[in-house]
């Protein structure tokens, strides 16, 4: 069972921060970095870029803080038991590692700190060992498989740009518009974008528009011209043909 002790979301400190704990703290801590930090367990001392996780074993003195300038984080001090510490690789402990959604985990952090806070008594150790589950899965598959030499400082914005494709397709622009509003050019953002999520941007969007209007042909009665503008199309003519060409069918025969 894990336990919540405390924690904080978007912890920022000015350009003078440095942190020293040289007994450690009597629980496990992990921290998720927002800024460049340089990390020091002992004599090993390890870089840190945004986005990196790092977690710390109890009474295990360390030191960190930016080189570069004020330094921001998410914090957790939490215990667990023997078994829900088994999930956890031991060589994860004591240095910085990537993560595979970055959204996700600080929505987990969040959501931890709430549910420790507000969660009704008889369903907040349910909840708060659910969520915690989670986030160790997605941390130590980011540990296992993202390594630190893939950082781009533009995974995190791209995240959250494809959810909220994911949530309104009817209203993302074009590539370029999705490029100025990341600050990339469009070749770079084109190349990172297939680079990160295996398809090109133009697909995504329309796969994206496409299982929105199934959505809609299966339960609403919208007409299907409504249907295309709502799934973003300026054309119902061209609205019919992605679907055929991607379902076999028109709208209408799979409504």
């Amino acid at each position: 069972m894990f336990e919540i002790l405390n924690g904080g979301v978007y912890a920022g400190h000015d350009s003078n921060f440095f942190m020293n704990r040289p007994r450690g703290f009597d629980s496990y801590v992990l921290l998720i970095t927002h800024t460049k930090a340089v990390f020091r367990f002992g004599e090993a001392e390890y870089d840190a870029v945004p986005h990196q996780a790092v977690l710390i074993a109890p009474h295990t003195p360390y030191s960190y803080y930016n080189p570069v300038g004020a330094y921001t984080d998410d914090w957790l001090h939490f215990n667990c038991s023997e078994d829900d510490l088994s999930a956890i690789d031991m060589q994860a402990f004591h240095k910085p590692f990537s993560l595979d959604n970055p959204s996700l985990v600080e929505t987990c952090l969040q959501q931890l700190l709430y549910e420790n806070s507000y969660a009704p008594e008889e369903l907040r150790d349910f909840h708060i060992d659910s969520i915690f589950k989670v986030l160790i899965s997605h941390l130590m598959y980011g540990y296992r498989h993202v390594a630190s030499s893939e950082y781009s400082p533009y995974l995190h914005p791209m995240q959250k740009l494809r959810l909220r494709m994911q949530s309104e397709p009817q209203n993302a622009g074009t590539a370029k518009e999705a490029a100025d509003e990341i600050g990339i050019s469009l070749s770079y953002f084109q190349h990172l974008y297939t680079y990160f999520f295996k398809t090109s941007y133009q697909k995504d969007l329309i796969q994206m528009r496409i299982s929105y209007s199934e959505e809609l042909l299966r339960t609403t009665d919208m007409s299907i011209e409504d249907i295309a503008t709502a799934c973003g199309y300026a054309s119902a003519v061209h609205f019919y043909r992605q679907f055929r060409s991607i379902n076999g069918v028109t709208p209408g025969r799979y409504r």
